[in-house]
């Protein structure tokens, strides 16, 4: 149990790999533990550290040995354990459910966090962390799917139980998300306060990953806000940060942010380069965010004069959108095919994509 305490806080600087040998060390005393104590007894340790174990691999990138280690820990509570260890069962389904979230498999996602909050309810005094995190998720999927009010009356539940905990990681979740949400509503300014809420709490308590993450998402509102020259320096920072600890999904956004702030300013090249990266770390990105590398590709491509070559990855761009029901990616791709078929002379599609 010590171990995995220590695993858990080096993952929050972002020690990735030393907390993963720590977590494997205490499986190996686990496994030899079993033989002479109840495993019964033992159950909540092993739960505890595969999910972070899982966790730490989702940050390096590969979400299937996340998912594998998930699926382990389902196997060792047993069929029924839905009934006989129903908090383990739902905290190895919430972070199950964040995993295939994050790939883009959001009706999956749904699935799993919906199924583990059926006998939970709002402030339950049985398990409110991972009720909020379970909200959270809900949050996301409903987001993705373009229901923003859905998504904001989850994401607010899921602040108020942090809260009643206070439980800081969370909070600087459920912050960061209410940003989102409000920079997808236009609503700049509160998204501002929101993010800075967050950056506060991370900065306090030492959350190395979440921080860079935190600088990325502000660094993309501020290029909406104009203010491009705080925007790079955010999003660097994010960048630079990332690489250090290593965490795939941390720079997938940074460079994200990067290459859209490269566009804006019509340096096509140095965004083609940012989206190379991208698309490297494609694994650990999920089909959101590839699909927003692939629309602002298709900028570029455009924008370096090559009209048709962006016309068809904007078109794939709309493709993976609806496939995967990313609701507010849609959006924006046919928002970006309308402007390219615009710059072609396709006024009547143009006209149509946009009003779409």
């Amino acid at each position: 149990s010590l171990q995995i305490g220590l695993g858990q806080a080096l993952k929050f600087v972002g020690e990735f790999r030393e907390a993963a040998a720590i977590l494997e060390e205490a499986f190996q005393n686990l496994l030899h533990q079993s033989l002479v104590v109840d495993s019964i007894a033992l159950l909540p340790v092993l739960v505890q550290g595969l999910r972070e174990l899982a966790d730490i691999r989702l940050r390096e990138g590969s979400p299937d040995e996340a998912v594998a280690h998930l699926q382990a820990g389902l196997d060792a509570v047993g069929e029924e354990a839905a009934q006989r260890h129903p908090q383990l069962w739902r905290s190895l389904v919430d972070r199950l459910a964040w995993v295939r979230f994050r790939q883009g498999k959001l009706d999956e996602a749904f699935g799993l966090a919906s199924s583990a909050t059926l006998e939970l309810a709002s402030g339950s005094e049985d398990d409110p962390v991972t009720l909020a995190s379970l909200y959270n998720t809900l949050g996301g999927v409903f987001w993705q799917w373009g229901n923003l009010p859905e998504a904001a009356n989850y994401v607010e539940n899921s602040l108020e139980l942090y809260q009643s905990t206070g439980y800081a990681w969370g909070m600087a979740i459920a912050y960061s998300n209410l940003g989102v949400l409000h920079y997808v509503q236009g609503l700049w300014p509160e998204a501002v306060d929101h993010f800075e809420h967050a950056y506060t709490l991370r900065r306090e308590n030492g959350y190395l990953p979440e921080q860079a993450l935190n600088l990325s998402i502000l660094g993309q509102l501020r290029i909406a806000m104009g203010e491009h020259a705080q925007a790079r320096k955010d999003l660097e920072t994010g960048l630079a940060i990332s690489q250090r600890l290593g965490e795939g999904y941390g720079i997938v956004i940074a460079e994200i942010g990067l290459a859209q702030l490269a566009v804006t300013q019509s340096r096509f090249q140095d965004a083609i380069a940012h989206i190379d990266t991208v698309m490297d770390l494609s694994e650990a990105a999920g089909e959101h965010q590839v699909t927003h590398a692939r629309w602002l590709l298709a900028l570029a491509q455009a924008g370096m004069g090559d009209l048709q070559t962006g016309l068809e990855t904007a078109a794939q761009a709309l493709e993976t959108a609806q496939t995967s029901g990313l609701a507010e990616m849609e959006t924006d791709c046919r928002r970006v095919l309308g402007t390219l078929h615009a710059r072609a002379g396709d006024y009547l599609e143009a006209e149509t994509l946009l009003r779409e």
